[in-house]
C-alpha cells in the first residue's frame, strides 16, 4: 500500500457506528455492483486494485461531479458484485475497511487523487451470472420497477449506464441476481445468505402471510400458484418433513420458493406475461421429461459439463406436477440427508411459514385466494350472436371485457381473489327496474390486457333478485356499498324464491306468431330450475345449458311414429352379412329413463347412492381402457368386446354364425349385478332382474363384470345425497301427427295418476318386453298452431289429458313495444269477422323495429292472410284496407305500397 494513503481511522469509527441498525443492533449490510473492463488494462491485473483486492476510482469525475460518492458510502463485511468486461457477473467479495484516500496512485495510469476500498475474501463465479441471464426480457417486469425506484448500473433498454462505476444492488434486485445464478446451481451466491438475513423485514407472522397474499396478487393466476404449492405438498408428505424442520426453508421475496436442506427444490415466478414454474431435478430425469416437454427450459452448459443436477424451468399452464415429483423428490430426498439447511437460522427474516402451512392445510390455502374486493360485471355484447355471453362465460371459466376502448383500467385493477358477479338489468310491469344476478364466481386470472379474466364460478348457483338497481351499472364496477355486497354475495335480502307448480302435461295453442315457443322455453326454464324466471336471456342460458339431458326439444309431423317417440327397431347398417335389427329408444324413452333414474337415486340413502356411484366410475374407467386399446377387449378364449355403444358394449366371437355383427351387453345388466353383490356364474343366474340374454351368457357378462371390478376406486369423498330434479320434454306443433300412432299406450300413462308417483301408478310393456313407468318428474310442453288444426279437431284422447293456455296476439306487453300495433289489431278485428280467433296474425311479426312496415307486410304478413284465405285476393285487399294501408293494384303476389295518411 503506497505510504501516501493515509486511514481515516476516526472516520471510520463514526461510519460503521452510524451503519448500527438501532432496532436490531446489528449491521445494516449492503450490496454493490462495481462494473469494471479488465481486457487491455494492465493496470487492473497487477498491484492493489485488481479484481477482488480494491476499488479504485478518482474523488470526482473529469468535470468535478461527484459521480463516485458511492465509494465513500462502502463500509465493512457489505457485498461487491464484480460485473467485468461487459460480460457478467464473475466474482463476489468483500468490503474489508471503508475507503481510504490517496494523492497519487502507482498502480495506475491514473494521475492525481484517488480513492480506494480495500476488499477481501473475493471468490470467482462458475459458472458466471451472464449478462443475458440476469438483463432480459424474462426479467424485464421486475427490473424496470426497481429501476424506477432507485439508482441502479442498468437503464430501460436493459443496457449497462454509462460511467455507473459503482452502485448499490437494492434487495429486490439481490434477489433476483441470487435466483439466477441458484437457478444454475441450486446454491446462493457466496455471502448473499448473511445479506438477505440481515435485511430489513417483519418477523411478525401476520405481515407475513399479507406479503405472501401480495405476492400471489401479483402472479394473478391460481391454477399456477396451486400448482406449486400441490409439488410442495407432494414432497413434504414424501420426505415426512414440516415446518418444524429446520431443514425447510420457504420465502416469498422476488419468487416463490422452497429450498430442503440449502438446494432449491421448486418456485414460481411472473416473467412478463408468463408465470413459469421451477424445478431441480436429477439430469437423469432430462430426456424423459424433454419429450412430454419439448418447450422445457433448462441450461445445456449444465449438461456438456456433465453435472448431475440441472434447473428446468417451464410455462405453469403446461405443467403437470405429477410428472415432476418423482425428480424433484429423489433430489430433495439427497438434500434432507445431505446436510441441515444454514438458511432457517440466516434468512430467519425472509423464511414464511404460511408456504409450507398453505401447502400442508387446503383450508389455509384457499384464505389465500381471498379478496375483499366485490366487482359487478355485464355479459351482454350487442350485435354478437348470442348477444347474453353468459353461458360462454360460465362454459369456459372466463369473464371478458367487450369493449377494446373501455373499461380497461377497472379490468386490469380486479386482482386474484376478487369476487365477482354476473348482473342483468331489466324492466318490469312498464316502469319497474329489477336487478338479476345470473352468476357469481371468484377471479382466479388476470392477464393485465384490460379485457380477460379466469373466474372460477360457483356450480349450481341459482339466480337471484336483488331489492336495487340504482340506474345505469357499467360493464364492470367495483361494489363497495356494503349492503349491496351483502345482497349479491351473501343473499341477505335476496326475495324468496316462489314456489312452481306447473301441470306436468301443458299445450300452449294459438295462431302462429304469438310467442307459443317463447313462452315454452321460459316455461322449461322454471321448471328446471324450480323458480320463477321472467329474464328471457337467462331463460335461453338455462335451456341451452340442459338442452340434451334434462330438456329435449322435438317437433310432430305427419310422418312421425311410434319407433320415433317411444321404441322400435332400426336395421344394423354394418352388418353385411346378413339383415338384422336393433332395438332403438326414441326420444321420449331416452329422458323418461333420465328422470326415473333421478327420482329413484334421490329417494335412496347417500350410502347407497355413493356405492351405485361407484360402480359407475369403475365402469367409466374400464370404458377408457377398452377406448385407449387398438385391439378388441378379450372376454375368455372365445368372445371379446369389439365397441362400445351408448348403453352398452357390443360383443362377438370368432367362431359365431347367427350373430356376425355381435350381440350387445347392457350396462343396466351389469349395474344389476353390482347392486345384488352378485359373486360368481351362479348367483347371475339367479337374478330375476336381468334381461334374458345376460342370463343365457352369463359366462361372458360375469367376466366382464369381474374386470370392471378391478377398476373401483378405492374409496368416495363421503355419501352422496342425489336432489330430485326435474326434466321437461317439449313437442313443437303437437297436432300435425297422428297423436295415437305416436303416443300408443302412453296416452294413458301420461296422466298425472298413472305415473310412478301417482295415486294409480301403471306400468306397460314395450314391445321389446321392457317393463316401462313415466316418471312423475317428467313435464311435457306442447305446442300447437290453430290455424294449422283447430283444437276441436283435435285427438279427445289427448284433449283430456292436457291443460291447455290459450296464446292469442297482444298489442302491448311487459313494456315491450309492438311496431304498427294500430294496423296488427285493425287485421286481425277484420279476420275474426271472417274466420275466427284462431287465425289471427301474431304480435311476433310487428316486434322487428329495424324492418319497415312495407317489408313486414309484404314478406311476411299477405303472403299468410293469402294462405288462410285461399289466395282470394278480394277478401285479403278488405283485410289490408281496412287496416288502413295502400294496396298496389298493379303487384303481383299481392303488396302493398305504404300506410294510408
Amino acid at each position: 500500500m503506497s505510504k501516501n494513503f493515509h486511514r481515516l481511522k476516526v472516520f471510520k469509527f463514526l461510519y460503521i457506528t452510524l451503519k448500527i441498525d438501532k432496532n436490531e443492533n446489528k449491521l445494516n449490510m449492503r450490496a454493490w455492483i462495481e462494473k469494471k473492463n479488465l481486457k487491455g488494462r494492465d493496470d487492473r491485473l497487477n498491484g492493489e486494485p485488481i479484481l477482488g483486492k480494491a476499488l479504485w476510482s478518482p474523488p470526482k469525475g473529469e468535470k468535478g461531479a461527484d459521480i463516485y460518492y458511492t465509494m465513500r458510502e462502502v463500509a465493512p463485511e457489505d457485498i461487491i458484485l464484480h460485473f467485468t468486461d461487459n460480460v457478467g457477473i464473475t466474482g463476489v467479495s468483500r468490503a474489508a475497511e471503508v475507503y481510504s484516500e490517496g494523492n497519487e496512485s502507482y498502480h495506475s495510469s491514473w494521475s492525481g487523487p484517488a480513492i480506494m476500498v480495500p476488499l477481501k475474501d473475493f471468490i470467482n463465479l462458475n459458472p458466471i451470472i451472464a449478462y443475458d441471464d440476469l438483463l432480459n426480457e424474462e426479467n424485464k417486469e421486475q427490473l424496470d420497477i426497481i429501476r424506477e425506484q432507485n439508482k441502479v448500473f442498468y437503464n430501460r433498454k436493459l443496457t449497462l449506464n454509462q460511467g455507473a462505476y459503482l452502485t448499490e444492488v437494492p434487495i429486490e434486485l439481490v434477489n433476483i441476481i441470487n435466483s439466477t445464478y441458484a437457478s444454475k446451481t441450486g446454491e446462493d451466491l457466496p455471502y448473499v445468505t448473511e445479506l438477505l438475513s440481515t435485511a430489513k423485514g417483519s418477523t411478525n407472522g401476520e405481515d407475513k402471510w399479507e406479503a405472501l397474499k401480495k405476492f400471489i396478487a401479483k402472479i394473478k393466476d391460481v391454477t399456477a400458484v396451486n400448482k406449486f404449492f400441490d409439488a410442495v405438498n407432494l414432497v413434504l408428505n414424501k420426505l415426512e418433513l414440516t415446518n418444524e424442520d429446520e431443514l425447510v426453508y420457504a420465502s416469498a421475496l422476488s419468487n416463490l420458493q422452497l429450498t430442503i436442506g440449502g438446494k432449491y427444490v421448486t418456485n414460481i415466478k411472473k416473467s412478463n406475461s408468463k408465470v413459469l414454474l421451477g424445478y431441480y431435478i436429477p439430469t437423469k430425469h432430462l430426456s424423459s421429461l424433454l419429450q412430454k416437454y419439448p418447450s422445457l427450459g433448462y441450461h445445456s452448459e449444465a449438461v456438456n459439463k456433465g453435472k448431475d443436477i440441472i434447473w428446468v424451468s417451464l410455462e405453469a399452464s403446461k405443467v403437470d406436477v405429477e410428472d415432476f415429483v418423482e425428480a424433484i423428490t429423489e433430489l430433495a430426498q439427497r438434500n434432507k440427508k445431505g446436510q441441515k439447511s444454514p438458511h432457517r437460522s440466516q434468512f430467519a427474516r425472509q423464511h414464511n411459514e404460511w408456504i409450507i402451512k398453505a401447502a400442508l392445510d387446503p383450508e389455509t390455502r384457499a384464505k389465500l385466494f381471498t379478496s375483499s374486493n366485490y366487482y359487478l360485471v355485464g355479459s351482454y355484447w350487442e350485435g354478437t350472436t348470442p348477444e347474453d355471453q353468459t353461458s360462454r362465460f360460465l362454459e369456459q371459466g372466463v369473464w371478458e371485457n367487450g369493449y377494446d376502448d373501455k373499461f380497461l383500467d377497472e379490468v386490469k385493477g380486479a386482482s386474484v381473489g376478487s369476487h365477482i358477479a354476473i348482473k342483468s338489468v331489466f324492466t318490469r310491469e312498464k316502469t319497474k327496474s329489477v336487478m338479476a344476478i345470473k352468476a357469481r364466481g371468484v377471479v382466479t386470472g388476470n392477464s393485465s390486457d384490460g379485457k380477460h379474466l379466469q373466474v372460477q364460478w360457483e356450480p349450481n348457483f341459482k339466480p337471484i333478485e336483488v331489492d336495487f338497481t340504482g340506474g345505469y351499472w357499467p360493464t364492470i364496477i367495483e361494489v363497495t356499498n356494503p349492503s349491496h355486497i351483502d345482497a349479491i354475495w351473501h343473499n341477505h335480502t335476496e326475495k324468496p324464491v316462489a314456489p312452481m307448480t306447473f301441470p306436468l302435461n301443458t299445450i300452449f295453442y294459438g295462431p302462429p306468431g304469438t310467442g307459443k315457443t317463447y313462452s315454452t322455453l321460459l316455461r322449461a326454464a322454471q321448471i328446471v330450475e324450480e323458480r320463477a324466471i321472467t329474464d328471457y336471456q337467462e331463460a335461453q342460458r338455462i335451456f341451452n345449458l340442459h338442452l340434451g339431458d334434462r330438456i329435449e326439444f322435438i317437433t310432430f309431423h305427419q310422418n312421425y311414429s311410434y319407433e320415433d317417440f317411444i321404441q322400435g327397431l332400426r336395421p344394423d347398417t354394418d352388418n353385411s352379412a346378413e339383415l338384422t335389427f336393433n332395438k332403438v329408444d326414441g326420444v321420449f324413452k331416452r329422458i323418461a329413463d333420465r328422470a326415473r333414474k333421478n327420482l329413484t337415486l334421490s329417494e335412496k340413502g347417500p350410502e347407497e347412492v355413493s356405492k351405485e356411484l361407484l360402480f359407475d366410475k369403475a365402469l367409466e374407467s374400464f370404458i377408457e381402457t377398452i377406448q385407449d386399446n387398438e385391439d378388441n377387449f378379450k372376454i375368455n378364449d372365445t368372445a371379446y368386446i369389439t365397441e362400445v355403444e351408448p348403453e352398452n358394449f357390443r360383443y362377438t366371437g370368432e367362431k359365431w354364425t347367427n350373430h356376425r355383427n355381435g350381440l350387445r351387453m347392457k350396462f343396466s345388466d351389469l349395474r344389476e349385478f353390482y347392486k345384488h353383490n352378485v359373486t360368481s356364474r351362479r348367483d347371475v343366474k339367479k337374478l330375476k332382474t336381468i334381461s334374458g340374454l345376460a342370463n343365457q351368457h352369463a359366462t361372458y357378462y360375469f367376466k366382464v363384470y369381474q374386470s370392471i371390478l378391478k377398476y373401483m376406486p378405492l374409496d368416495t369423498d363421503g355419501p352422496v345425497k342425489v336432489k330430485k330434479q326435474n326434466y321437461v320434454i317439449i313437442i313443437d306443433e303437437i297436432n300435425r301427427a297422428n297423436i295415437s300412432r305416436v303416443f300408443g299406450e302412453l296416452i294413458t300413462l301420461i296422466e298425472p295418476d298413472k305415473r310412478s308417483h301417482g295415486a294409480i301408478p301403471l306400468k306397460t310393456t314395450l314391445p321389446s318386453g321392457e317393463l316401462f313407468i313415466v316418471p312423475s318428474n317428467l313435464y311435457i310442453i306442447g305446442t300447437m298452431n290453430t290455424a294449422d288444426k283447430s283444437i276441436a279437431l283435435l285427438d279427445i284422447a289427448l284433449r283430456r289429458r292436457f291443460e291447455f293456455e290459450a296464446m292469442y296476439p297482444k298489442y302491448q306487453f311487459n313494456g315491450v313495444e309492438i311496431q304498427d300495433n294500430e294496423v296488427l289489431e285493425k287485421i286481425n278485428e277484420k279476420i275474426k269477422c271472417l274466420k275466427g280467433h284462431d287465425f289471427q296474425i301474431g304480435h311476433a311479426y310487428f316486434m322487428d323495429k329495424n324492418e319497415s312496415l312495407v317489408k313486414r307486410m309484404n314478406k311476411k304478413v299477405i303472403p299468410l292472410l293469402l294462405e288462410y284465405f285461399m289466395n282470394d285476393e278480394k277478401e285479403v285487399k278488405g283485410i289490408l284496407q281496412h287496416a288502413g294501408l295502400e294496396v298496389d293494384e298493379t303487384a303481383w303476389p299481392l303488396e302493398i305500397k305504404e300506410k294510408r295518411a
